[in-house]
């Protein structure tokens, strides 16, 4: 815990998890600030911390002034400090732009992207409606042996019907989806068309309808 006065890095780690966990933000960012080593204080563990607990609890634009202020203190992020910061941008409305940015910055710092991180940016770019970019990656992803998730495309068709006004992106993904490889699930259809109306019933039904057909051709 403490050695010879100072505290460790995995108490503070520690500290300001539970702060978080208990939604004590404020005291989670006063025990970072206070912290009056600087070795400590920019230490990839620490600062993941206290990044992570506010990512979760949706201060996605108090993160990133944080992350800023930590790379001012010496921080050098690792992987799980980007992951954090692309589940978060999950969260945020039209933060696509954002997450291109951290991509950049992490193959910038010569960081490997790995399955996380890939299928992460991934939801990121469906829920945006960047399809070509999400083809990119479903492909990168199949290349590297990776296993089909319908989950992303769940997580995307939910953030669609949350927001109507995306009606044109939920419509494109329905109708792009069978030349992945992928079709809605039979929970997700039910929930695709108890919101039809917000959508078109005609339309959505006879998209569902073609899916499901394809789906059934190319397993047999």
């Amino acid at each position: 815990m403490e050695k010879q006065g100072k505290v460790s890095v995995a108490s503070y780690s520690n500290c300001i998890k539970f702060m978080g966990k208990s939604l004590n933000l404020t005291k989670a960012l006063e025990i970072y600030r206070g912290i009056p080593d600087e070795s400590t204080k920019s230490n990839v563990i620490v600062c993941n911390s206290g990044l992570s607990c506010l990512v979760r609890s949706g201060k996605f634009d108090s993160s990133i002034k944080l992350f800023h202020e930590m790379k001012h203190s010496g921080l050098t992020p690792d992987a799980i400090t980007y992951t954090a910061f692309l589940a978060g941008c999950i969260k945020v409305k039209d933060s696509y732009d954002t997450a291109l940015d951290l991509v950049q910055e992490l193959n910038f710092r010569g960081l490997k992207m790995d399955s996380v991180i890939l299928t992460t940016l991934l939801k990121v770019y469906m829920r945006g409606g960047l399809f070509k970019k999400s083809r990119e990656l479903l492909s990168q992803l199949e290349s590297l042996g990776y296993a089909k998730d319908e989950g992303l495309f769940e997580t995307a068709i939910s953030r669609y019907i949350a927001e109507p006004e995306k009606k044109d992106l939920l419509i494109h993904l329905l109708k792009w989806m069978p030349g992945q490889g992928y079709a809605v699930n039979s929970s997700t259809r039910n929930v695709i068309l108890k919101n039809s109306h917000l959508f078109g019933r005609h339309l959505i039904g006879e998209i569902l309808s073609k899916q499901r057909q394809l789906s059934k051709s190319v397993k047999s």
